[in-house]
């Protein structure tokens, strides 16, 4: 969506004029030209879905369908425990994700991609035909009753069933009472992944900005380095995060200088941060790579200096990037449940620790309350915040127009 909020107008036209179709001008203008942000979006998706621990936890226990991030889970937590084969299954776990990032640089070599210039114009919706909206229209019905539709009804009707299985479904509004109690750990689990949520955005952000400047506008020497350095923390699934970060934070000798952080809530907000920045990363790089310096140079001639230029010049032309990063950042940190589940603290439980628990115990009912109950205020939080960070762009759209 970022990506396609500019349009590049004068390349169009010029393809036009040269008698390209309008599929052809998109095809040979714009797609190259936003593949920065295309790549990175393939490659979170690839890393999310390698590197996922809550989707395969839950299946496995099921079905027999082993994948890396639950074997790494369960060579922890088995008896005697198997630190050894733990770092084994990580180490290829990151090799997987290397050669991923590899072959997008050599995809993307080293062209430019920034266009924003005079001659780049702000996207502005149009309706399509009837017949494409229809069809859209039912692709995208469909695809979303399977995907989403169906789990998230499925636990809907399990949420008010009082039986193991929906095929003994006996209606109940226990499940709620219980979840909805107000000295329930529910609230306590929210209340604490929205503050770790919050922390790891917000923080996220800033440095995330700070590292993109560099890479993207810095002649720094080093700035290939950071660049790599932040894709191989990207690399790092929350699994493989939970256990190196008990590796460090569990030494001994940390105890008499204050640092042991295991068994603490600041290790948490520790992790959350570190998972969040690369990802907020990747993103701000995306976006900034459709900047040209020229605008950045322009402003400094006339005496702009850095904080000014920042202000005025790239972060209104970034807006759609950093909510996007912002909102991709928190709703990550909410639902993270490798990082939390390896870990939370005693008695300091989160969103996502108190459903798993809720499923583990068998308590399918209760546990579908309580996602229905957590999701459905977690996503409304995002909806707001997602209307409240766009409030200034649409007043500075509609006295534009």
């Amino acid at each position: 969506k970022a990506a396609l909020e500019w349009y590049p107008a004068r390349l169009v036209h010029a393809a036009r004029m040269n008698g390209a179709s309008p599929f052809k001008a998109w095809t040979s203008v714009q797609l190259p030209l936003c593949l920065p942000t295309f790549f990175s979006a393939a490659m979170l998706i690839f890393m999310d879905t390698v590197g996922d621990y809550g989707m395969s936890s839950t299946i496995t226990a099921v079905y027999s369908f082993p994948t890396l991030p639950y074997t790494i889970y369960s060579a922890i937590c088995s008896s005697p425990v198997r630190f050894d084969m733990a770092g084994v299954l990580s180490l290829y776990l990151v090799v997987m994700i290397v050669i991923a990032m590899i072959l997008q640089f050599y995809v993307m070599g080293r062209k430019r991609f920034d266009f924003l210039g005079t001659g780049t114009e702000q996207v502005m919706p149009k309706k399509a035909g009837p017949a494409v909206t229809g069809l859209l229209s039912v692709i995208t019905g469909v695809f979303s009753l399977i995907a989403l539709g169906i789990p998230i009804g499925s636990n809907f009707i399990m949420s008010f069933s009082d039986s193991f299985s929906i095929e003994r479904f006996r209606f109940t509004l226990a499940n709620y009472q219980n979840v909805l109690q107000p000295d329930g750990t529910l609230l306590a689990g929210v209340k604490n992944s929205l503050s770790l949520a919050a922390v790891a955005a917000v923080i996220g952000l800033m440095i995330g900005l700070a590292v993109a400047y560099i890479l993207t506008y810095s002649q720094f020497k080093l700035k290939r380095l950071i660049d790599m350095l932040t894709l191989i923390a990207m690399a790092v699934p929350g699994v493989v995060l939970g256990i190196g970060y008990i590796f460090v934070w569990n030494q001994k000798w940390l105890q008499p200088l204050g640092l042991n952080l295991y068994g603490k809530p600041e290790i948490l907000i520790l992790a959350s941060v570190a998972s969040a920045i690369p990802l907020i990363n990747r993103v701000l790089v995306g976006g900034m790579s459709k900047v040209p310096q020229e605008l950045l140079t322009a402003s400094q001639v006339q005496g702009a200096g850095l904080f000014r230029r920042l202000r005025t010049v790239l972060l209104p032309l970034l807006h759609s990037s950093m909510v996007s990063a912002v909102l991709a950042a928190f709703g990550g940190s909410v639902f993270n449940l490798a990082i939390t589940t390896i870990l939370y603290p005693p008695n300091y439980s989160t969103l996502p620790v108190y459903i798993s628990d809720a499923y583990n115990d068998l308590n399918f009912g209760y546990s579908a309350a309580a996602t229905i109950v957590g999701g459905t205020f977690i996503v409304a939080i995002m909806l707001l915040l997602e209307v409240l960070l766009n409030l200034g762009k649409r007043k500075r759209n509609a006295d534009y127009t």
